[in-house]
């Protein structure tokens, strides 16, 4: 007689996917809407050896190629995206309800997988300004970093905006006045973002509809995204600034973004989960089942 134990192993399969439609469903992190050809997906499904199990759920087929069984369950890489998950309930040969979680994971897209099979996203720019220039560090430094609310702070907290040419901002007045002050955009016009602050707009960004990216000293040519991955493909410039909005995925999660030269090279990445600005930690998925 089988025990809820059986009833509860795991097999790890591996499955190269031909495609695989994603849908962002909320507490799943959708690794693609399209996943490249060669994509390795890890499937955790569960295996149900009481002949009597009667499933309230089906899971759903992958077009498996290629399935490698193990008893025990597998150690996803941390670095692994959950795609697929959903809980199935099984009676067991006694008549008890047993909940059975089937997951899956995949590993993340690259930044060529992206350019080339990604979504196109249109993108707008609410502001921008072609000639400025990041002041002397002299200036910089007399203006903020030695005085006022930032004198005596953790200096690379501080110093990290001065260094860096991208950010992701989300409707905070608190958060953008200290990337403004310290990455010497407080040399702007003061209304320089009005268009950016219009109500609607506003609203979008704080509900993660919208994302907004600021891009210093480069200028947006191309965005792409394959889930909550985008590649955002950018220029050089030797002044201005262009505060970019484009729309973010339909479920409330962290994105990763790379921001790539037109030749597929990576300059900057951002992975908001682990972003000192990303402002909604209770969002942030795990990897492990």
């Amino acid at each position: 007689m089988r025990g809820k134990e059986d009833l509860m192993s795991l097999l790890l399969t591996l499955v190269i996917a031909v495609g695989l439609i994603v849908e962002c469903t909320p507490g799943v992190t959708p690794a693609a809407t399209l996943v490249p050809p060669t994509a390795t997906l890890v499937q955790l499904t569960p295996t149900v050896l009481a002949s009597t199990a009667t499933p309230k759920g089906t899971p759903l087929g992958h077009g498996v190629i290629k399935v490698v069984s193990t008893s025990t369950a597998p150690e996803v890489p941390e670095d692994w995206v959950l795609v697929w998950e959903k809980t199935y309930t099984y009676r067991d040969e006694d008549g008890h309800l047993v909940e059975i979680r089937h997951a899956e994971y995949r590993e993340p897209p690259t930044v060529a997988e992206i350019i080339a099979y990604g979504e196109e996203l249109s993108f707008e720019i609410c502001s921008e300004s072609t000639t400025w220039e990041r002041p002397a560090e002299q200036e910089q430094s007399a203006k903020w970093w030695s005085s006022g609310r930032y004198a005596g702070g953790n200096e690379k907290v501080i110093k990290y905006p001065w260094t860096h040419n991208f950010f992701v901002v989300y409707g905070s007045a608190s958060g953008e006045y200290d990337i403004t002050n310290l990455s010497g955009l407080w040399t702007l016009p003061g209304d320089v973002r009005a268009k950016c602050f219009e109500p609607e707009r506003h609203d979008a960004i704080f509900r993660l509809q919208t994302a907004e990216v600021w891009v210093l000293l480069h200028r947006v040519k191309t965005i792409k995204r394959v889930g909550i991955y985008y590649v955002i493909i950018v220029e050089p410039t030797e002044e201005g600034v262009q505060f970019v909005q484009f729309a973010r995925p339909e479920c409330h999660l962290p994105l990763t973004l790379y921001f790539v030269t037109e030749e597929g090279q990576e300059i900057e990445r951002i992975v908001e989960a682990e972003s000192p600005y990303w402002p909604y930690p209770q969002l942030i998925p795990t990897s492990q089942p």
